[in-house]
Parts: C-alpha cells; sequence; structure tokens
C-alpha cells in the first residue's frame, strides 16, 4: 500500500507535467508552487484532524484538483492514472464553464457538497491558499468579489474541518486589507 508522501509525490509528479509551463496569476512563479501549498495546507489540516477522512484521497485530489480544469488532461486520462474516485473529486472541484460566470460557483459548491468531504476539504485548502495578496492589476471590486466567494465557501462547506475553516476565516478578514489598501484606505 502506498504511503501518503508516495501518492503526494506521484501526484506532484503528473501535475508538473500536465501545467508545465503554467505560472501563478500575477507572479513569474511556477503554478506548481500553488499546487504544492494546497497540499501542505491538506497535510497540516490532517496532522491535526485526520478522524474520518482519507488521506491518500485528500492529498491527490489537492494536488490534481486544477488538472481539468487548466490543462488538456482529459477525465479519462485522470482516472487511468489514479482512478475513479480521483477523477470524479477533481471533476467537481473544476468550474462548468457552460453556466454563466456569476452561477458557476453556486454549482461548483453544491456537486463538491454531494462528491466528498475530501472534496470540500480540497476547496477550503484551495481558497485559502488563494487568500493571499492578489495580483496588482484586480480592482477593488473583483478583490471584493472574491472575498465574498471566499464567505460562500466557508459558508457552504462549514462543518466540514475546524482547523482549515478557522484558518480560512482569518484569512478572509485579513483579506480586508487588500480591499482597503486598493480603495486608498477608505
Amino acid at each position: 500500500m502506498p504511503t501518503p508522501v508516495d501518492v503526494y509525490r506521484r501526484a506532484l509528479d503528473f501535475a508538473a507535467r500536465a501545467h508545465a509551463g503554467q505560472k501563478m496569476s500575477g507572479s513569474e512563479l511556477p503554478y506548481l508552487l500553488h499546487l504544492a501549498h494546497v497540499g501542505a495546507e491538506i497535510n497540516f489540516a490532517l496532522e491535526n484532524e485526520a478522524e474520518g477522512f482519507d488521506e491518500n484521497l485528500c492529498l491527490q485530489v489537492g494536488i490534481l484538483h486544477d488538472v481539468l480544469e487548466d490543462t488538456d488532461i482529459l477525465p479519462e486520462e485522470l482516472a487511468r492514472e489514479f482512478g475513479e474516485e480521483v477523477c470524479a473529486a477533481v471533476q467537481t472541484l473544476s468550474k462548468n464553464k457552460k453556466l454563466p460566470k456569476a452561477q458557476q460557483m453556486a454549482d461548483s459548491l453544491n456537486r463538491i457538497k454531494a462528491n466528498s468531504k475530501e472534496a470540500c476539504l480540497v476547496k477550503l485548502a484551495d481558497r485559502l491558499v488563494n487568500m493571499s495578496p492578489p495580483p496588482h492589476y484586480w480592482s477593488a471590486e473583483r478583490r471584493k468579489a472574491y472575498q465574498e466567494d471566499a464567505r460562500m465557501i466557508l459558508e457552504v462547506l462549514g462543518g466540514t474541518h475546524a482547523y482549515l475553516e478557522a484558518r480560512l476565516a482569518q484569512k478572509i478578514e485579513d483579506y480586508s486589507s487588500y480591499i482597503e489598501e486598493e480603495d486608498g484606505g477608505q
């Protein structure tokens, strides 16, 4: 049986190939760093509170959560490499781009919640990581909308993992400083 470290490394290798050349939004850093950060949040969260969670599933889905949405990887390929359970969770974490943008988050959260608590945990960890300083070119309006989306994620997925929820709640509060900064401190 593979250890969590083996699972993490295999998923990270796959994600590195899939996301090759991609950069983090507003940065020159490789996108793989975002995935490593999500994996680290998941790992620390599970060290804090792991009961009832499939650690290997959490780590694989956390590292692979953007491969269907942001790369040319097809669901069939992902399922072949990592199994149907991983593929289904990653699919729920991928936005349905056929829907109007205003409906995508609610749809995504409903699908995530219906999939598994592991998918919920990954979404919390992903948004927690994404609550870092926004790209300099984001308007105050976009920053506020992003913060509101984070509040919605926390509300809908509340009850999944107390440690991650507390960290995300603090990041949401701290994110206000980026909005005030853009608004000129008003």
